[in-house]
């Protein structure tokens, strides 16, 4: 067997062309499509339709902004300390795109997909939606420490997927988990943005990997407006001062 020859369909280029799947930068992309409209095709290698792309966008958009989070706290402290390395703060606000902040809508998606194929192949989705929510101390996609009885973000997605002929069968699925959820728990939680974007990059057809890079590459947007706001109304050095105001030492051993 001979060895496996290297290939990539997204691009490549020469001395006055570059191509992307297929299609010329210059000509054919730059100043015709919207960065969320690029950045699906890249994706894909497909032109996303008028619905596509304006599902696409509201996803994108949904989680650039939430306030000053501890994705925001890090970027600006790490900023402070290195401001000659703005992407060693971008970095760090990224880094915890995890289970807890962020990046809990990948997760989402894994579960509706995998939901809906077991439902394709004969499973009741009662019962599903029953086994994803046992499988589960702490479900993702439902939640939230301040938004209340929905998330508003939530809200707006699913309106929008509607509207636009998407609500199919990962959204019914969903709903399935919250009423599983709400007959274990005896209260309904609501679906937080992060399980929306699950479910939207899922009716999009979308590999569950993009739905965190989604909110990687929309955080990043983020925290580069926050830290250009550091630069003229800093609060990194009064967060720290916060910090060493609060923080008591306690001598003894640490469990």
């Amino acid at each position: 067997m001979g060895e496996r020859p290297l290939r990539t369909s997204i691009a490549t280029s020469d001395e006055q062309r570059i191509t992307v799947r297929g299609a010329d930068l210059t000509d054919d992309l730059m100043g015709t499509l919207d960065f969320g409209e690029f950045f699906y095709f890249h994706l894909t290698g497909e032109m996303p339709t008028d619905s596509e792309s304006r599902v696409f966008n509201t996803l994108l958009v949904t989680v650039v902004e939430h306030g000053v989070t501890p994705s925001v706290i890090a970027a600006r402290l790490t900023y402070d300390s290195a401001p000659e390395a703005v992407q060693g703060a971008v970095s760090s606000g990224l880094l915890g795109a995890g289970k807890t902040f962020l990046g809990s809508m990948q997760d989402v998606a894994e579960i509706v997909q995998d939901g809906v194929s077991r439902i394709e192949n004969g499973d009741s989705s009662e019962a599903v939606a029953r086994d994803v929510v046992a499988a589960h101390d702490r479900l993702p996609g439902f939640g939230h420490p301040e938004h209340e009885p929905t998330d508003p973000r939530t809200d707006r997605i699913f309106e929008i997927l509607e509207e636009e002929g998407m609500d199919g069968p990962y959204l019914e699925f969903i709903y399935d988990v919250q009423d599983a959820a709400e007959e274990q728990f005896g209260s309904r939680p609501l679906i937080n943005a992060t399980g929306a974007i699950g479910v939207g990059v899922s009716e999009l057809g979308l590999d569950p990997i993009v739905a965190r890079g989604i909110a990687l590459v929309a955080r990043s947007a983020g925290l580069v407006g926050h830290l250009n706001e550091e630069i003229h109304e800093p609060m990194a050095r009064d967060i720290w001062d916060v910090v060493e105001e609060n923080v008591e030492y306690q001598d003894g051993e640490t469990r």
